[in-house]
């Protein structure tokens, strides 16, 4: 019997590592085990070595793109089988009429006498009319919503012919919103919750009569303020839209653009939506949704009425704060003015209104 004396091999972790290094599938690592001139050994180490920090400084820039959220903007057109009929809103450039103001001004009491003196002054044109406008408007606002309808243009005395999507509209198809700067507007409720057809015979037809008998002497145009916005959003006719002068037959055509953003982490820091002063708000038995204006016009109001104890004309007023005084010699309007000043040089920055995504 002949025994067989094997040798134990031992792997140590160098030779580990150069078995590795000759049967790796790495480019030019087994070159420079197996190379027998040193200078190719160099070479080839070298070779691996650039190419190794060529890989890190590609993952790094990698890296470092991903962590700072790239996006890209992708616009595309396309036709729409259907869409939903925008929302339109109607208010005449005159927010009291003429005839109303007399009357209400021979009421007597408070509200009465200040109507009483304010026409004293629209007809006289003591102040520019800039100025008695706002006094107007001002003294409108103390008034309740009744009474507020009743100073302004009814839909019933100026719809004289209207058509939206082939059928006839009446003044029961119209839902009233209040103006701090025109007073009645008025909103149309669609016939139809979607339109199929672009066109004039498939758009909204209105015919009306401004009523410029009516028109207080301080009143410097005539016409009627045209917004078109989605159901959902707050008509801002003061800020947005066209003005209609009368006499004429005026055609507005549109397309519809939807932007669509990506939330947080993307820079464009959109959000979905958050409770502003007009979310409170109706039209057509809905709430208004969140934009940027909105934003913007609730915050300056919350500002004004923390920093000033009173509440902007222009800006919604849900909890009845009373109405900051637009003398220029009152503590109300430095007030207003200094505020105006801060949140323009953004040195106070309490309003954050970011956009909607969608």
């Amino acid at each position: 019997m002949v025994a067989l004396k094997g040798v134990n091999k031992i792997r140590t972790p160098y030779k580990v590592w150069i078995n590795f290094l000759k049967w790796t599938t790495a480019h030019g690592l087994p070159h420079v085990v197996r190379s027998h001139s040193s200078y190719r050994k160099v070479f080839w180490l070298l070779s691996a070595i650039m190419c190794l920090v060529g890989l890190i400084f590609q993952l790094e820039k990698i890296a470092v793109q991903f962590l700072t959220n790239p996006y890209a903007v992708s616009t595309y057109m396309e036709y729409a089988v259907e869409l939903q009929y925008p929302a339109v809103t109607l208010c005449n450039l005159n927010p009291v009429r003429t005839s109303v103001l007399r009357q209400e001004a021979k009421t007597g009491g408070r509200l009465g006498n200040l109507l009483a003196q304010l026409y004293g002054k629209c007809e006289n044109a003591t102040e520019p009319k800039e100025i008695l406008a706002n006094e107007l408007m001002w003294s409108w606002l103390q008034f309740d919503d009744s009474a507020k309808a009743r100073l302004g243009h009814r839909i019933e005395d100026m719809l004289l012919g209207c058509t939206l999507h082939g059928q006839t509209c009446a003044p029961e198809n119209f839902t009233l919103l209040f103006n701090s700067k025109y007073g009645n507007c008025y909103t149309i409720k669609p016939l139809a919750s979607q339109i199929h057809k672009p066109g004039h015979s498939h758009g909204l037809t209105v015919e009306l009569n401004i009523q410029q008998e009516e028109y207080l002497p301080v009143i410097a145009e005539a016409g009627v303020r045209v917004v078109i916005t989605d159901h959902k959003s707050v008509p801002f006719p003061e800020d947005n839209g066209l003005s209609v002068s009368p006499g004429f037959y005026s055609a507005v055509g549109m397309s519809m653009v939807e932007i669509s953003r990506l939330g947080p982490p993307y820079k464009s820091n959109c959000t979905n939506g958050f409770p502003t002063l007009y979310t409170g708000y109706t039209t057509a038995g809905s709430g208004y949704n969140y934009t940027v204006h909105a934003c913007m016009k609730s915050c300056v109001q919350t500002v004004t009425i923390e920093e000033c104890g009173c509440s902007l004309m222009n800006c919604p007023n849900p909890n009845k704060t009373r109405l900051c005084a637009i003398n220029t010699n009152s503590t109300d309007y430095e007030c207003t003015q200094r505020m105006h000043r801060q949140l323009a040089s953004r040195s106070y920055d309490a309003c954050s209104c970011p956009q909607r995504c969608r």
